[in-house]
């Protein structure tokens, strides 16, 4: 469905239609969702390069506050509005309104977003949070490939489950590349396709479980404007459904899972994904059907912090089906 030679950059296009309207030269993609809906991480990544297309050349984009409103056809492009809010000597702050055309005709708002950019300046203070453990080198971590093989040789897995993967997680295989760290849950279990797999990670308390991977676009996906849409696509994804990994559920035992909104900071002017980077994520909170989990950024040498992103989700339990009365 998705071409391995298509780069990051050309699926998130945004075509200027005026000084203030875009639409998606690609239709939205479906990954990370067991619902026939796009995933989010597309919309982002379209609303931040039609966002970044009308600030000035050398601003640097650092904060991203947006709330899903709706669900999003993989049937049907969609549109943007861009409006300015704050045009300074330091500052440049937009607000993104995204649409999607329905079967009547009428325009509905999907996403809001609020985005800041801003003009380099000195810093009075450096400093970054390491990851929460040793995680394996990215070369020396087993491809999605190799894990599938391995789950399915010893018996954790069936054909089945690899097909249910690859139809949930194969269609961002075509812009990055990925090695789970093993160390971490969502390599142990598949990202939750081997649920009822024991993991090293039994001992430890919800809020201090983790999943980790090592990413990078492929290398032909290089265009400097597209950076910043590169890193919200890619920091969208496994996070909602990062608490039923973990938990030893999937999609089969919720009656909904999804993001509600979320905040993404960018902490490297110039962020590079077509370098390996390392992302851990972590879930810290849920109540009252709602949970609240964080991924993280670093660079190859784990030095710098390069994005974050926390995320509100709902999460329904399964409906209970009324019993039938007995005669």
């Amino acid at each position: 469905m998705y071409s391995n030679t298509e780069s990051l950059a050309e699926r998130l296009a945004a075509v200027k239609i005026d000084e203030t309207h875009f639409k998606s030269k690609q239709l939205p993609i479906k990954a990370g969702n067991a619902l026939p809906i796009a995933y989010g991480g597309f919309c982002i990544g379209f609303a931040v390069n039609a966002a970044t297309a009308t600030v000035p050349e050398g601003r640097h984009l650092y904060s991203i506050l947006g709330q899903f409103l709706g669900p999003v056809s993989i049937e049907d492009h969609i549109t943007c509005e861009v409006s300015s809010h704050r045009e300074t000597r330091s500052f440049s702050s937009r607000q993104v309104r995204v649409f999607q055309q329905q079967p009547d005709g009428k325009n509905r708002m999907c996403l809001m977003i609020l985005m800041d950019f801003r003009t380099l300046e000195p810093a009075l203070l450096e400093y970054a949070p390491a990851p929460s453990m040793q995680y394996t080198e990215a070369e020396q971590c087993p491809t999605t490939q190799q894990i599938q093989d391995s789950l399915i040789a010893r018996g954790e897995m069936t054909e089945r489950g690899a097909k249910a993967f690859a139809q949930f997680m194969g269609p961002l295989q075509a812009f990055f590349e990925t090695r789970q760290c093993p160390e971490g849950i969502s390599a142990q279990n598949l990202t939750g396709i081997a649920k009822k797999l024991k993991t090293t990670q039994e001992h430890l308390p919800t809020t201090e479980k983790t999943s980790a991977e090592w990413v990078r676009c492929h290398k032909y996906d290089t265009p400097a404007a597209s950076r910043f849409g590169n890193v919200g696509f890619m920091m969208d994804a496994g996070l909602s459904f990062l608490p039923l990994v973990h938990e030893h559920l999937f999609f089969d035992d919720t009656g909904a899972c999804s993001t509600l909104e979320f905040a993404i900071r960018i902490w490297h002017p110039t962020p590079d994904l077509t370098t390996w980077h390392l992302r851990e994520r972590k879930t810290i909170n849920a109540n009252g059907g709602l949970t609240y989990s964080e991924g993280r950024l670093w660079s190859q040498d784990k030095k710098t912090l390069v994005a974050s992103m926390t995320q509100q989700c709902i999460l329904r339990p399964r409906p209970v089906r009324p019993k039938k009365a007995s005669l």
